[in-house]
Order: C-alpha cells, then sequence, then structure tokens
C-alpha cells in the first residue's frame, strides 16, 4: 500500500485531532466520587467555587455574545470558540447531575 492512503488532508486532520484528543482525556480522568443523594448534588452545586464558576460563565458569554461578537466575531472563530467552550462545559455538568439524578430516582 502507498503511504498516501493514510495521510490525512488538513480538513480530515482537523476532525480527527480534536476527537482522538477527547478520547485521552476521558481515558485518563480521575474516577468520580460516589453520590448517594439527590441531597448530596444539591450541597455540590451550592459550594462556592461551583457557584463563582458558573457566574463566570455567565457573565464572561454575556459579555462575549453582546460586547465583542458585533465587533470581532467576523475576523476571528476565537470568540466564538471561547463561548461554546465554556457554555459547553456548563452543559456537559448540567447533563451528568440530569443523569445522576435520574438514576438516584430509579433506585
Amino acid at each position: 500500500m502507498s503511504r498516501t492512503v493514510f495521510a490525512l488532508s488538513a480538513h480530515g486532520r482537523a476532525i480527527a485531532d480534536p476527537q482522538i484528543g477527547s478520547v485521552v482525556i476521558v481515558l485518563h480522568a480521575p474516577s468520580d466520587k460516589e453520590v448517594e443523594t439527590v441531597d448530596e448534588i444539591l450541597d455540590y452545586a451550592a459550594r462556592f467555587p461551583f457557584l463563582c464558576y458558573i457566574t463566570f460563565v455567565g457573565v464572561f458569554s454575556a459579555y462575549m455574545i453582546y460586547r465583542v461578537v458585533p465587533t470581532h466575531g467576523t475576523k476571528t472563530p476565537l470568540v466564538y470558540l471561547s463561548i461554546c467552550s465554556l457554555v459547553g462545559s456548563v452543559s456537559v455538568m448540567a447533563i451528568k447531575v440530569g443523569t445522576y439524578a435520574f438514576s438516584l430516582g430509579r433506585r
């Protein structure tokens, strides 16, 4: 076989790199502490560092959407990437909490 069969174009590599990186992160992530009740989940959500993070994400995203996107949104994709990354991290946590709550409710 020729070597060009396995070579990725720049577009193909741009698609493959984040997927490979995500798999590596998931495989090496620390294990989560076992949650026993929904009250434990609410206790975690009410802690100061988490509340600071959620506030930061909300304020930063609103600022970026209403102030930065109109002026710099057409020039650089980094604006949209930062918004999507932060909001995505919160949505992943929300889905994880919803899954925990659903599984605890079924017990």
